[in-house]
């Protein structure tokens, strides 16, 4: 009997966090960043206003809201932003992802690597076992006129 209100009390809460994601798309500028300063005021986690901040640009606002949009943001990521060119961003979360995107692509390198050597040794396997099989095998043929055939013993 105690799942049903389990249940029912986790569709309550998938709603209301999709609600209050559809909610933070329809304030204004000033509005998001006043919702994300009280919020941050009551001691309540405020991330979804700084990402949604941090995702928006052209910004028209006064001096008193960008430094509030600037608190939002730096207690919520613990990092510097800055407000140039109608938008927040920082130099420090740039970088970082930058440094991330830069391993990523270094982790594809090494298993597109991995996956090549691995294809080659199959081949000139296959070589040795099946030579026709292996010549007429389009995979195999292309790694063989990538790297050359295998040496005769």
């Amino acid at each position: 009997m105690r799942t049903i209100p389990a249940a029912a009390l986790a569709i309550f809460y998938s709603a209301s966090f999709s609600l209050a994601e559809t909610l933070t798309a329809d304030l204004s500028h000033s509005e998001l960043i006043n919702v994300c300063v009280e919020t941050l005021d009551k001691g309540e986690d405020a991330e979804i206003y700084a990402e949604e901040l941090a995702q928006r640009s052209r910004f028209h606002l006064g001096a008193e809201n960008i430094a509030k949009g600037k608190r939002c943001l730096e207690e919520t990521y613990q990092t510097e932003f800055l407000f140039e060119g109608g938008r927040y961003h920082s130099p420090e979360l740039a970088a970082a992802l930058e440094r991330r995107a830069q391993l990523l692509k270094e982790q594809q390198q090494v298993r597109e690597r991995a996956y090549t050597e691995a294809l080659a040794e199959a081949c000139i396997r296959e070589f040795d076992i099946d030579r026709f099989r292996a010549l007429t095998t389009p995979v195999c043929g292309a790694v063989f006129k990538a790297i050359g055939l295998p040496e005769n013993d």
